[in-house]
């Protein structure tokens, strides 16, 4: 009798262990494109969006309520149906971004998406976080929100 041999059985339970790991790791990857996709999705079920900035130099770090608390300019935009349309400048903003690394502080716009969804804009608004993870744009978001009209239209 011959003895069994467990070198074809290893090698498919470590293809299978490294396939899963890939999966697992694919399925946390996300393009800007798709965050602005699932943004659009959130703001079609809302009814509000508001928007805090910040306007400070030096260094700092603020998140959740101390960067409600500093920011010098708050908006809150009832959209009813329409919070979709009137976050689409945004949208396409991200959708145009490329992943980045997470940067910590100089936060300067917090944009809520009802109480389901935000989007921390950092470094001049070049910086965009949205659910934990980072993408980078060549434009600041204070230029997308000048030129859509976003309060003042």
């Amino acid at each position: 009798m011959q003895p069994y041999d467990h070198k074809p059985m290893l090698m498919f339970a470590g293809w299978l262990v490294a396939s899963l790991l890939a999966a697992t790791a694919h399925a946390e990857y996300r393009t800007a494109k798709d965050e602005a996709v699932q943004l659009g999705a959130i703001a079609g079920d809302v009814q509000s969006v508001s928007f805090y900035v910040v306007a400070s130099a030096g260094r700092y770090s603020l998140q959740g309520e101390a960067f409600k608390k500093a920011s010098t300019l708050r908006v809150f935009r009832s959209c009813g149906g329409n919070c979709r349309m009137f976050l689409k400048p945004l949208l396409d903003h991200l959708s145009g971004a490329t992943p980045g690394d997470c940067p910590v502080g100089q936060e300067d716009v917090l944009v809520e998406i009802g109480d389901k969804a935000s989007l921390v804009y950092s470094y001049s608004g070049k910086v965009i976080q949205a659910d934990g993870r980072c993408y980078l744009s060549q434009q600041g978001v204070g230029d997308i929100l000048r030129k859509a009209g976003f309060f003042f239209d």
